[in-house]
């Protein structure tokens, strides 16, 4: 079993929509022409295997390779190979008593350093061309030690070194260990040191507005080059390394590999056809313009290199719109990936709607200008900033035209309850996976707690509380808005098909008054008075410690098994689901979806996109470890998850050793919870399974419970207007009345 260092990756915004460089004075674009990207294939290099834990690859001049770490066969030692990996000579490597060994680094000329920390100090050990040692270069005590990990480093010229402390410091050392000193960087964050092709030292560096790729001088500590990118993506720059041929250096960020010339950035390769995400590799350098080596967090080595055209089947393509920070990442980004890889016949691409500098807003203006306009990709990701009710539902695809004729899914095979929530006037509008059941859940005994309790239940409840009680966690150092977050559930006041809502309601304006009145949590103002150390939190049962005896801090429940293991555990079997207080509605609990899909009416590639969305409702998909147990709109699979808790017990998948989820392999596992006692012991207690009256209670709880339709929008309009009301600014009734108006105006606009 492999063991892996946790190294420190910097986060960086990027993507580099215009580039100037100084004394050169050029500018250029990101080129990222989809029809010029890279089509690659993965093949792992075996040399991985002879180690335990590679720390460090590097480059030298020519073709030589240096893969330095702990070998499988005991103690530290590298490879010196050639870019094709087809043969090595070893350098073994014996660190003293109490040395902490950290990376080592090729340079120019065949040299090699490894560098180590000991009593404090930075040592250097070099071999020369010849793999044979030469000297230790004593650099003192210059370094920031967190916890294993201090610095990398990388060689420059014959046997300078310029160390990477932190992603916080650059520091140049010369041959002879003399400190030159840091190397400028002017306040920003190292993101990347690498070696380019021709052996210039780069160094790139981010703040939130832009990157920059300086070409150092190491010997004079200075700056030769520097060219800026614009930031319009949010992402993260994983690893940098040398390129080859007329790119001068590679990088793994914004979701691809890039490419950097003297004038441009030029997107390589996407992730979504490889079998790992980008930001588990810690190492890249090029071999050829098409091909590159690659390491990987959990310590194997790769070669990409470019398909041969006879490996490149046509497909048919379909968009899929993305609102994630990561560019060629989305929803469903890893069944998207899993989807590409098997069919036969489509793949799906993703276009990206966000941009860093215009923020969320924008991002979902530009989505639903698209979809008014007939501009929008086959498949629109749907949710509380996006909402499906805000358009005319004659936009979207009715999926029943697919489902009908699908020889694997017919209606009868969705959740009844399920299945309204995404019809819209008979049709099929969107679809999720999955779906969240929303209640509070409380102990039966107390005044007021009662299944589905109103608004007056509750407050009896607080004021009937018994001495030493509290109805909310942290209430002397959170703000007073967070505690009506955790309450107040906007949907439970608004009809959004009928375009109204009820926020000047008696209720309403009892809960607003409940918050002030029973002074829970601090005004604006007291919270903002805090000092800056606002204690530890640290996690506690209250429940079952008898300090509380509703949750509001609860969070969804996503599959069926929490209903026994809250009752049998922290409910001592008197929970009861009171839900949220509202203002007469049926019940208040219900169900949420957080997100789904829709399909253009207009998409010519609507089968495609089909094709791919009912994976999404397949064995496959609930199976899969992420999604095993959690509630299924697929009524069949439902039922299987919820049947586990009539049993003792229930497969799940095994763990290894490494504490990861060994994918294929099922145990039984018994029911049971777990705490820890006072003493700070763990105690675990195995737990009855349900009798059939409990589990049809619980059933019915969830398959009879409404799904609720939600705006985001009509939340930022809550927000804003009781910021004043819990400063104790404004009364009850003035909040409620703006909000009323608003949220009027707004659903009048958006769903009349």
């Amino acid at each position: 079993m492999k063991k892996v260092i946790a190294f420190i990756s910097a986060a960086v915004m990027f993507c580099g929509c215009a580039v100037s460089c100084a004394d050169k004075k050029k500018n250029s674009s990101v080129t990222e022409l989809s029809t010029n990207l890279l089509q690659l294939k993965t093949a792992k290099i075996s040399m991985s295997d002879s180690f335990e834990e590679i720390r460090s690859l590097s480059t030298g001049s020519g073709s030589d390779v240096l893969i330095f770490g702990k070998l499988t066969t005991g103690g530290w030692g590298a490879y010196v190979t050639n870019n094709k990996f087809d043969e090595h000579k070893d350098i073994r490597f014996t660190p003293k008593d109490g040395e902490i060994v950290q990376s080592a680094a090729m340079l120019s000329y065949g040299k090699k350093g490894i560098l180590t920390l000991l009593d404090g100090k930075a040592l250097i050990y070099i071999y020369d061309k010849d793999n044979k040692y030469e000297k230790t270069i004593d650099c003192g005590d210059i370094l920031e030690v967190e916890e294993n990990y201090f610095g990398r480093l990388y060689g420059y010229g014959d046997d300078g070194f310029i160390i990477n402390i932190m992603n916080r410091r650059i520091i140049a050392v010369a041959s002879d260990g003399t400190l030159r000193g840091d190397i400028k960087t002017d306040g920003m964050d190292i993101s990347g040191v690498a070696k380019s092709a021709s052996g210039v030292m780069n160094i790139m560096l981010y703040d939130k507005k832009e990157i920059h790729i300086d070409e150092i001088n190491a010997d004079e500590l200075s700056t030769v080059q520097k060219c800026t990118y614009n930031n319009n993506i949010l992402s993260s720059a994983y690893c940098m390394g040398a390129g080859s041929g007329k790119y001068n250096s590679v990088a793994v960020m914004a979701g691809g590999i890039y490419g950097f010339t003297d004038t441009e950035v030029v997107k390589l390769a996407k992730f979504m056809d490889m079998e790992f995400e980008e930001y588990q590799l810690r190492e890249i350098f090029m071999t050829a313009e098409n091909e590159m080596v690659v390491l990987t967090d959990t310590g194997e080595l790769y070669l990409l290199s470019e398909k041969d055209i006879s490996e490149i089947k046509a497909k048919e393509v379909i968009v899929m719109a993305s609102y994630s920070q990561q560019s060629d990442n989305g929803l469903y980004a890893r069944e998207v990936k899993a989807f590409n890889a098997a069919s036969e016949d489509y793949r799906i691409e993703f276009k990206q709607y966000f941009r860093l500098l215009d923020g969320y807003e924008k991002t979902y203006d530009d989505m639903r200008m698209d979809i008014l306009s007939g501009n929008a990709p086959d498949i629109i990701p749907l949710n509380s900033n996006l909402p499906v009710d805000t358009f005319n539902t004659g936009i979207f695809c009715d999926l029943y035209e697919f489902i009908d004729k699908d020889p694997d899914f017919s209606r009868d095979d969705f959740l009844p309850n399920i299945r309204r929530g995404l019809e819209r006037n008979g049709k099929m509008v969107w679809l999720a996976p999955q779906f969240w059941f929303e209640s509070v859940p409380a102990k039966a005994g107390y005044t007021g707690v009662r299944e589905n309790w109103s608004v007056d239940d509750m407050i009896s409840a607080y004021d009937a509380m018994p001495d030493g009680m509290t109805f909310y966690q942290y209430e002397d150092v959170e703000p007073r808005t967070a505690f009506y977050d955790f309450t107040v559930k906007s949907t439970l006041f608004v009809d959004y098909e009928k375009a109204e809502c009820y926020f000047d309601s008696p209720e309403y304006i009892k809960l607003l008054n409940f918050f002030n009145d029973k002074h829970i949590g601090l005004t604006w103002d007291e919270y903002n008075s805090l000092s800056g150390d606002r204690g530890v939190y640290y996690m506690t049962n209250d429940i079952y410690e008898g300090k509380r005896f509703v949750d509001f801090n609860h969070n969804p429940f996503t599959h069926f098994g929490q209903f026994l293991e809250l009752k049998r555990g922290d409910y001592d079997n008197q929970l009861v689901m009171v839900g949220y207080p509202h203002i007469g509605n049926e019940s208040g609990s219900f169900i949420h979806m957080e997100g789904g899909l829709a399909i253009m009416a207009d998409s010519e590639h609507k089968d495609g996109a089909w094709s791919f969305m009912r994976t999404l409702i397949s064995d496959d998909y609930y199976d899969a470890p992420d999604q095993y147990r959690e509630y299924s709109v697929i009524k069949r699979k439902f039922n299987e998850f919820a049947e586990m808790t009539l049993h003792k017990t229930y497969p799940f998948w095994a763990v290894g050793d490494n504490g990861k989820i060994a994918e294929g392999k099922m145990v039984d596992q018994e029911w049971g919870w777990s705490y820890t006692d006072a003493k700070g012991k763990t105690v675990e207690k195995k737990i009855a399974p349900f009798t059939q009256e409990e589990y049809d209670y619980y059933y019915n709880l969830v398959t009879n419970a409404e799904v609720v339709r939600g705006d985001s929008n009509i939340d930022s309009i809550i927000r804003e207007e009781t910021m004043s009301l819990f400063n104790e600014e404004c009364t009850a009734e003035e909040c409620a009345k703006k909000i009323q108006n608003r949220a009027s105006l707004y659903l009048s606009e958006h769903y009349g």
